[in-house]
């Protein structure tokens, strides 16, 4: 599916300038809102408040719906964190709570640290349970947003990951990278395409990977169902699982025989198109990124991840947004039936559709045939109906209040797997991996312990 980019480009420079200032952008209606969403997002405020092709605003057929007025309130993700986890921590009630709030998925764990009946967001099992419209929710999304065996947020999106290359480089260099389906045979394949092109004079790297935060690494460990967490919720690292797979990433991104290198810029389409880069994962809401550079155009094509067991999925999800309620708002059945008519309806499905190409959480809306669209920034492949696919085989991503300190921890100990790489080749690699991890699993144990003796 595509869209023209233009007004969430516009958005985005806004939203660039507002987070330097700190400001909050707020939609206003012509009378004083009898309702608040708010949102980090440029691109879902425009999902909210911009016409539809001949489709209105949603806010205005919310308003038509049930005669409430909405305003949509803009703000960086760590703004929204800060005054709803003061508003939170104040038990404050009345106006200046949302009725309905969008949070990240990098933020959803601060809201996890409370017991149970402490967590500021209202439970949504009821409403969930009792209204058709929730029933279609793909239940591996529902589960990031469930804590203690409450949900406490809608799935906005399910962001699916895939790698998407250069087929006509791999192609001029004898590789049918599409044919690589474990993690072994690709890196092989870049290797052999970078040969290929250094041979010829040309300094080329196979694929965009991070050496320094564990992001795409996290796509990796996600697909192998590798849990990062025990039954209690504490941080568990000492699966062979992990520590195999940080090594084999490090050879990915160090040493000699490396397939990636740092490039120049975040959403990699320039350096995509002028071939310094020639695979990267794709989120879906990456996508519209790439569509900024018109040299892309039929180059690139879409395959799933390569997996190291059959018992692997072939797509893991980065990013994600959580839509909830405040456990102290106004009027908690009047927010839902708010949310439910930004997420759930066909009329916020078609918005969605509009504004981006960001797969929708609702299973019904996939038999759309709009996802079958031939892609001509993909040669023509329908790449809709490929995320739509891999979305079935999502993995659960159970969020912790700790992921954001597991994560760093990772990072940490891939930086020292690729210092051990350069050092020492890959002899030994995977036991350094698992050392360095259980050295790592102890550390954070010893810091949760002392949290909780603290009174």
């Amino acid at each position: 599916m595509q869209f023209p980019a233009g007004r969430t480009i516009l958005l985005i420079l806004v939203f660039a300038m507002v987070g330097s200032f700190g400001q909050v952008i707020s939609i206003p209606n012509q009378t004083m809102p009898d309702q608040v969403v708010w949102t980090f997002d440029p691109s879902h405020l425009a999902t909210y408040t911009r016409a539809s092709g001949s489709q209105p605003p949603l806010t205005e057929l919310h308003h038509q719906l049930t005669g409430r007025n909405v305003v949509v309130e803009l703000m960086p993700s760590r703004a929204l964190d800060a005054r709803l986890l003061s508003l939170i921590l104040a038990n404050t009630r009345g106006r200046q709570v949302p009725d309905v709030v969008e949070i990240e998925i990098g933020s959803v764990g601060k809201y996890f640290r409370a017991a149970p009946d402490n967590v500021g967001l209202l439970p949504l099992d009821g409403f969930i349970a009792h209204d058709p419209a929730a029933r279609d929710l793909l239940p591996s999304r529902v589960a990031s947003w469930t804590h203690a065996g409450r949900v406490y947020g809608i799935p906005r999106d399910v962001h699916p990951v895939t790698l998407t290359y250069r087929e006509d480089l791999f192609r001029e260099a004898g590789i049918d990278l599409s044919a690589c389906q474990d993690w072994i045979s690709f890196r092989n394949a870049c290797r052999k395409y970078q040969l290929f092109w250094s041979q010829r004079g040309i300094d080329r790297r196979a694929m965009q990977l991070s050496r320094w935060s564990a992001s795409d690494l996290m796509i990796l460990i996600q697909q192998q169902h590798i849990t990062l967490f025990d039954h209690t919720g504490r941080p568990s690292l000492s699966s062979p699982a992990l520590a195999r797979t940080i090594a084999f990433y490090a050879t990915l991104v160090a040493g000699d025989d490396a397939i990636s290198s740092p490039v120049s810029s975040n959403v990699s389409a320039r350096d995509l198109a002028e071939g310094h880069t020639a695979a990267l994962f794709t989120p879906d809401w990456r996508i519209e990124y790439l569509r900024w550079d018109p040299d892309l155009l039929g180059k690139l094509r879409m395959m799933p991840l390569p997996r190291f067991s059959p018992d692997d999925a072939r797509t893991a999800s980065w990013g994600g947004t959580m839509v909830a309620i405040p456990r102290n708002c106004r009027d908690p059945e009047a927010a839902w039936q708010l949310l439910k008519n930004l997420q759930l309806t066909p009329a916020a499905v078609k918005a969605r559709q509009y504004h981006s190409s960001i797969i929708p959480a609702i299973t019904s809306a996939w038999e759309d045939p709009a996802w079958d669209d031939a892609d001509p920034l993909y040669g023509g492949q329908a790449i809709g109906r490929l995320y739509i696919e891999l979305s079935r085989e999502l993995p659960e991503q159970r969020i912790s209040p700790y992921m954001a300190a597991v994560s760093q921890t990772i990072a940490a100990v891939l930086s020292d797997a690729q210092a051990h790489l350069e050092k020492h080749g890959e002899a030994q690699l995977e036991d350094f991996c698992a050392r360095r991890l259980g050295e790592e699993e102890r550390r954070l144990a010893r810091l949760l312990d002392f949290a909780e003796e603290r009174p």
